[in-house]
């Protein structure tokens, strides 16, 4: 009976994981959204910096042509960082029991993600539109996946939002 019940656990179900620290012998109780949230942000800032690194060294190559320049991007870049505050406006709110400031916090923040989904979606259209636009560019390529994946990222802090 013993196993079937191991068998049917559910580790995520539960409101703290055991972490063992093997360097002094004993554990330590870390909740199980927290460690998630650490392990997920661990992958992103890998993938992301490996991205990175490859942009750096393909660069390097002599087929590289760099992307035209988007005055809309810099407008885009203002949206995600007035984002990031807003949600840091509402995590001090919250800190400080003041609904209201968490729930002006929460609306801008995703008012600024959604504003910058949008801007991104009409650099790309911008892009496709313009006479240097080539396919075959890598710096091209790098510039859709890089902030194709930014997208998608943002978009599952919108579902956690919502």
């Amino acid at each position: 009976m013993n196993i079937l019940r191991q068998l049917t656990a559910k580790p995520w179900v539960t409101s703290q994981a055991r972490v063992d620290d093997f360097h002094l012998g004993g554990t330590f109780a870390l909740p199980t959204a927290k460690l998630g949230l650490r392990v997920f942000l661990a992958v992103v800032t890998v993938l992301f910096m490996l991205l990175i690194l490859a942009y750096g060294s393909r660069m390097e190559l002599e087929d590289w042509r760099p992307a035209p320049q988007q005055r809309l991007l810099w407008l885009n870049t203002a949206m995600l960082v007035l984002s990031s505050l807003a949600m840091q406006w509402a995590q001090i709110a919250a800190r400080r029991g003041e609904i209201d400031g968490v729930w002006n916090g929460l609306l801008a923040g995703g008012v600024f993600a959604v504003a910058f989904l949008g801007g991104q979606i009409l650099a790309w259209r911008q892009l496709n539109m313009m006479v240097a636009f080539d396919v075959t560019n890598p710096a091209i390529g790098f510039f859709f996946l890089i902030t194709a994946l930014h997208g998608l990222h943002l978009l599952g802090g919108l579902v956690a939002w919502g």
